[in-house]
């Protein structure tokens, strides 16, 4: 079972409108492309295994919910 993520980004976390703005604009879905609205569910996925990268840091992906059918 999947622990879904909740985007909730706080505009007050960022230093500037445009820093807030540029961040909404990148966090888009590897699947849909879409960009992530507040409320929306989301898990990272990795595209990776530790064995491929010989450490534990590993390139991960935004999947929404929706667009991953496992419910």
């Amino acid at each position: 079972m999947t622990d879904w993520k909740t985007f909730n980004p706080k505009r007050e976390a960022f230093k500037t409108q445009e820093d807030y703005n540029e961040y909404r604009n990148t966090v888009r879905c590897a699947i849909c492309h879409q960009m992530l609205q507040p409320g929306d569910e989301f898990d990272m996925r990795s595209v990776q295994t530790p064995e491929q990268t010989g450490s534990l840091t590993v390139i991960a992906v935004i999947c929404h919910r929706k667009c991953l059918n496992e419910d």
